[in-house]
């Protein structure tokens, strides 16, 4: 919710919201996938269906129904590294989505100047998000697709270094 109401979220279509969401949510299932397997093992067996094989989508869907209703409680209960894996997944992408809009919102007259003759750049309509390997608490690059056309990386990092290397 806080990173709704941030300044720079005005900034960005719902559409580019939901791409951040979205790696969100292949991040926790790529941490998620094997405890959350597991569970459905023994969820299954509770029901009397020995066979993987036999599993019908019913079958599924009430798994992910009682998982969503007692809102994970089973899965961090039993597999507390997961739980804990996948919290440290979800804060470093509320802190590195934050930090990503506080920039744009405070860079965006620089970049305007810069990459699109000090034209507003309209505002974010798609994000590429999680282009790279995570690095310090979980940040990623991401490529940044504004209304006007104009399509820039976001590097999460100080950029120093490359801008004197280049010079």
């Amino acid at each position: 919710r806080r990173l709704c109401t941030a300044p720079a979220s005005a900034r960005l279509t719902t559409r580019a919201f939901d791409d951040l969401v979205d790696q969100l949510t292949r991040e926790l299932a790529v941490y998620g996938e094997h405890a959350l397997y597991e569970l459905f093992e023994v969820f299954r067996r509770s029901r009397g269906v020995e066979s993987a094989r036999a599993t019908g989508s019913a079958l599924y869907r009430e798994f992910i129904v009682q998982t969503l209703n007692e809102e994970f409680a089973t899965l961090f209960r039993d597999y507390p590294v997961a739980g804990r894996q996948l919290a440290r997944v979800a804060e470093g992408w509320v802190v590195g989505t934050g930090e990503l809009l506080e920039r744009l919102d405070a860079d965006r007259q620089r970049l305007a100047r810069v990459f699109n003759e000090d034209n507003d750049l309209g505002p974010v309509e798609r994000i590429e998000a999680g282009v790279s390997d995570p690095h310090d608490g979980r940040r990623r690059v991401a490529i940044l697709g504004f209304a006007s056309g104009v399509r820039l990386v976001y590097k999460p990092r100080d950029l120093t270094v490359d801008v004197a290397f280049t010079e």
